[in-house]
C-alpha cells in the first residue's frame, strides 16, 4: 500500500532578465519571492514542489535562469521542473537544481524523466516544441513510445506533468492557441492507464481549473504574478492582476486525491485589462 504523499504545484512564474523587469505592468520577480518565503514557512511541509513551466519571462535567457536559480534555490524541499514555452530545458538543467530523477528519454534536449516517491510514479513530460508552433505544445514521439511502455509494464500509481493542456477547455481563445497540438492522442493513451492514473497537471493557462474527462482528472494552477480571464466566447485573453500568488497543496492518500489552491498577496493592484489597453 502507496503512503500519503503531500506536494506543492506551483506554474507560470515568469521571471524576467532583471528583478524589475515588468511584464504586463507587473514585475514577476518580487512575486516569486513572495510564494518561495511563504512556502518555506508551511506549517504542513510537502515532500516536493512541482513547477509546471514558464518559469522564465518571454525570451529565455542567462541572466532570467541566473533570477530564477537565485530564488529558486531557497526553497527548503526538494523541485521538479517542466519545460514551458517560454523555457528552453537546457537552461533548466543548466542553472535549476532538481531532486532525485531519471531520463525517460534518450534526447538529452528534452527535459523528460520520471521520479519514485513513496509508493507513487511522477513522470514529467516535455512539450516544447520549434518556435513556428508557439504557444501550442507538441509531444515527440521517443515521449509517446516511453509513455506507452509505462502503460504497458507499470504497476505504481501514476501522475502526469506537462506545461500544456492536452484537451480542450471551453473556451475560444485557449482552445485556438493554446493546447498540446498531439493531446488527442495523449488523452487517448492516458484512458488506457485506468484507475492507477491519479491525475494530470498542467499550467499555461495562468489560472486554475479542474477538468475531468473520459475518467481522466486534469488539474492546473494559476500563475504566481497575472491571471488571464477567458471566459467561453471570449476570442483573446484579457489580463487580470488579482494582486495573490497561486499554488495548490496536493495530497495523496492510496488512490484518493486532493487537491487545494491557496493564495497570497503579491503586492499587486487588481485591473482587468487587454493586451490593447496595457499597450496604450
Amino acid at each position: 500500500m502507496s503512503k500519503s504523499i503531500r506536494f506543492i504545484h506551483i506554474s507560470d512564474t515568469h521571471i524576467g532578465p532583471t528583478k524589475d523587469f515588468k511584464l504586463y505592468n507587473v514585475a514577476p520577480y518580487p512575486c516569486a519571492e513572495k510564494i518561495v518565503d511563504y512556502l518555506n514557512n508551511l506549517k504542513e511541509k510537502p515532500d516536493f514542489i512541482i513547477h509546471s513551466g514558464d518559469v522564465a519571462a518571454t525570451i529565455p535567457d542567462d541572466p532570467s535562469f541566473k533570477n530564477a536559480q537565485e530564488i529558486f534555490s531557497k526553497l527548503k524541499y526538494p523541485v521538479y521542473y517542466v519545460t514551458g514555452n517560454h523555457d528552453r530545458s537546457s537552461f533548466i538543467k543548466k542553472y535549476l537544481n532538481q531532486g532525485d530523477r531519471i531520463d525517460l528519454v534518450t534526447d538529452v534536449s528534452k527535459n523528460t524523466y520520471y521520479f519514485d516517491l513513496k509508493g507513487y510514479r511522477f513522470i514529467v513530460l516535455d512539450g516544447r516544441g520549434p518556435d513556428t508552433i508557439d504557444p501550442h505544445g507538441s509531444l515527440s514521439e521517443d515521449q509517446f513510445k516511453a509513455l506507452e511502455q509505462e502503460i504497458t509494464n507499470g504497476t505504481l500509481p501514476l501522475v502526469i506533468f506537462i506545461h500544456y493542456p492536452p484537451i480542450e477547455l471551453d473556451s475560444l481563445w485557449l482552445n485556438k492557441n493554446m493546447l498540446l497540438l498531439e493531446g488527442d492522442r495523449l488523452h487517448s493513451l492516458l484512458k488506457k492507464v485506468g484507475d492507477r492514473l491519479l491525475c494530470v497537471f498542467f499550467g499555461h493557462i495562468h489560472r486554475g481549473m479542474q477538468i475531468v474527462k473520459d475518467g481522466v482528472f486534469y488539474s492546473s494552477i494559476g500563475s504566481t504574478f497575472m491571471q488571464f480571464a477567458w471566459y467561453p466566447s471570449q476570442e483573446e485573453p484579457v489580463m487580470e492582476s488579482t494582486g495573490l500568488s497561486y499554488f495548490n497543496y496536493v495530497t495523496i492518500e492510496d488512490t484518493q486525491m486532493t487537491v487545494k489552491e491557496y493564495s497570497i498577496p503579491n503586492g499587486n493592484n487588481y485591473f482587468l485589462k487587454t493586451r490593447r489597453e496595457l499597450a496604450s
